[in-house]
């Protein structure tokens, strides 16, 4: 309003566009992030076609049960890795590029990721999958204990994310003083789109661990 701006609260003024643009990313985060959480972590039906067999499933070779550690990060390596092609049975190769887990475990990532002795060895043996992935904390997850692994999608896209008017939230602002709220009620209406759809590739990118 005008007196939100007669009273210099300028600062104010000017953080709510990106605020706004702000939620729509958090909010396009959450819709991914519970592709992951669903159906008590093991996600979607998918296809989703059918109704017996989830995104992360042990028929798709993508769900672990085990708590972060070295060897068990090596252990969705090599399960990702073996995934194989529908068509053929081929291994198609491919490994994790992210490690995804909530805030109470990314000291523990961190850790494998970054060390160069590998963690809880004591002989001083190489951490031969040092960098091997980057990770991302998700802010939604609150579960202490699961995990999770993506692929590069520019190698193989497991998550597929549709936008109808562009990767960033249009924020828009009436302000014109002759016309709509600002000429009726000295209102500044500011107003944010982000048409998402989400939704997913292929289950074989994807890694989970639902720890029991």
């Amino acid at each position: 309003t005008l007196e939100m701006m007669d009273k210099d609260e300028t600062r104010k003024f000017r953080a709510i566009p990106q605020k706004i643009a702000i939620a729509g990313y958090r909010t396009l985060g959450s819709l991914v992030s519970a592709l992951f959480t669903d159906n008590s972590g093991v996600g979607p039906c998918w296809p989703a076609s059918q109704s017996t067999d989830y995104l992360f499933d042990t028929d798709y070779g993508n769900l672990g049960t085990s708590a972060l550690s070295a060897s068990t990060w090596d252990a969705c390596i090599q399960a990702q890795y073996k995934q194989a092609e529908a068509t053929s049975g081929k291994r198609m190769g491919i490994r994790p590029a992210f490690l995804l887990v909530p805030i109470e475990l990314e000291k523990t990532a961190l850790t494998i990721i970054g060390s160069e002795g590998e963690p809880g060895t004591g002989d001083n043996d190489l951490n031969v999958r040092r960098g091997s992935a980057r990770v991302i904390v998700v802010p939604d997850w609150t579960d202490t204990n699961n995990w999770a692994a993506v692929a590069d999608p520019r190698v193989w896209p497991g998550i597929v994310i549709g936008y109808r008017y562009g990767r960033a939230p249009e924020v828009f602002i009436a302000g014109e003083e002759t016309i709509g709220s600002m000429f009726t009620n000295d209102e500044m209406r500011i107003k944010a789109r982000f048409v998402v759809a989400v939704g997913v590739g292929d289950y074989r990118p994807l890694y989970k661990a639902n720890v029991t």
